[in-house]
């Protein structure tokens, strides 16, 4: 099994609309191509800091779904990614395996 988190930093009056938008448009098109949703987890807001920080966790079968995926992003998904950067104040995309797998 193979996880992709993407963890988003974000401005803490833009957090319902980038919610929205990976729920609406995103998530139906990560579907169709084989991720599948397995955690959407936030850090609680802390005194004075601005950015929240947004972890959303998928699941795909091997590495090669994941390249087969990318390979098959749509122009919703391209226009999903290019449409969030102004709401957010940076991602990244972590790719990772259990170490049983990974070793085995």
């Amino acid at each position: 099994m193979l996880y992709v988190t993407d963890e988003f930093h974000i401005p803490a009056a833009n957090i319902e609309e980038v919610l929205a938008r990976i729920n609406n448009v995103y998530f139906p098109h990560a579907s169709e191509r084989g991720y599948s949703l397995e955690s959407k987890r936030i850090m609680p807001a802390s005194g004075q800091q601005e950015d929240r920080i947004l972890w959303v966790t998928w699941s795909l079968p091997d590495i090669m779904s994941f390249y087969m995926s990318r390979a098959g992003q749509s122009r919703v998904t391209m226009e999903f990614w290019m449409g969030l950067e102004p709401l957010i104040t940076k991602r990244h995309r972590h790719i990772t395996a259990s170490v049983e797998e990974a070793y085995s």
